[in-house]
């Protein structure tokens, strides 16, 4: 069994089984999409809405280029955000 009770351990644990490895080839990003209004991001105060002003297609976009990129190796084993700042 995996030492760490979480998510992350569990996701080491199987990485390890399987054989791979910090050098291995295989790109497992994690970002925070970003602030889009969606249907339950519209239960947020009026006054605060106007902060949900990032396109859907931005977090699409992002993902394909941290996933095909060589320029984003540089975020592997990182947390990113793909927020886009005015």
């Amino acid at each position: 069994m995996w030492s760490t009770p979480t998510l992350s351990g569990l996701l080491r644990e199987l990485a390890s089984r399987f054989g791979f490895s910090r050098d291995s080839d295989l790109k497992a990003p994690r970002y925070h999409p970003g602030s889009v209004m969606t249907q339950l991001a519209s239960a947020v105060p009026k006054e605060l809405q106007h902060l949900l002003s990032n396109a859907p297609e931005l977090a699409g976009c992002y993902a394909l280029w941290l996933a095909s990129s060589k320029s984003a190796d540089f975020l592997r084993g990182r947390y990113s955000s793909c927020n886009w700042v005015r």
